[in-house]
């Protein structure tokens, strides 16, 4: 019997099925842009776990008010979007790495969607705003107190790397909104049927339905009246 393991190139995106010493070619479809759509969400994860930790860390200032310092209250308001905005690109950055790592294709294109769109939208309406209102800050107005002055300044530092981590991550996704839409149209991603995958087990319902005849219903007692 002959063996094809030293003949056969092995290829990342093709698969060989033997039969009666035939070679079948199946080619499997590989989504283009691929790398663009990879470089995009690393930079999205980087970015995003960037503006994570510095807006935690200037929500974390705030709440401990060393030496009496806090955020203005519309400051305040917009930090925490933002930190918000910054955990969900986070999260889904890493589960499209995943997904890529697993099957070569990030999540389901309609949810990237939703996920960039949010992010844009989110971003531009507040972090231009919170960077604005964190410059406007004046370590000056704490004065005599020299602590909170030091934090305040401190705090224009870490709020403005993080707001502007915060903008350079909706720009990836604003650049990545198209990116996804022509892969998934070059792929026809968008024509195979997503599956959403459960833990196994079995859930049972038993019921009986029983007819009673006309002559069952005649002999059944009725009550007189």
């Amino acid at each position: 019997m002959a063996s094809t393991s030293d003949t056969t190139p092995l290829l990342a995106d093709t698969e060989y099925q033997t039969e009666d010493n035939n070679i079948t070619t199946v080619h499997q479809k590989k989504d283009p842009l691929i790398r663009t759509t990879l470089v995009l969400t690393i930079l999205s994860a980087l970015l995003s776990a960037i503006a994570f930790l510095f807006d935690l860390t200037v929500l974390a200032i705030d709440a401990a008010t060393p030496h009496g310092y806090y955020l203005f209250w519309g400051l305040r308001s917009r930090v925490r979007h933002m930190f918000g905005i910054s955990v969900l690109t986070l999260v889904f950055s890493h589960l499209n790495l995943a997904s890529i790592k697993h099957s070569r294709r990030p999540l389901w294109l309609w949810v990237n969607i939703v996920v960039d769109a949010v992010t844009v939208v989110y971003v531009v309406s507040t972090a231009p705003e919170a960077l604005s209102q964190s410059f406007n800050q004046s370590p000056d107005s704490w004065l005599p107190d020299n602590g909170a002055a030091n934090t305040t300044r401190a705090v224009i530092v870490l709020l403005g790397i993080g707001l502007i981590s915060g903008l350079l991550v909706a720009f990836v996704h604003l650049i990545h909104f198209p990116v996804r839409c022509y892969t998934s149209l070059k792929s026809g991603s968008w024509q195979a049927p997503q599956s959403w995958r459960v833990p196994g087990g079995e859930f049972r319902i038993n019921f009986s339905i029983k007819f009673l005849r006309q002559e069952e219903l005649r002999e059944s007692p009725i009550e007189e009246q």
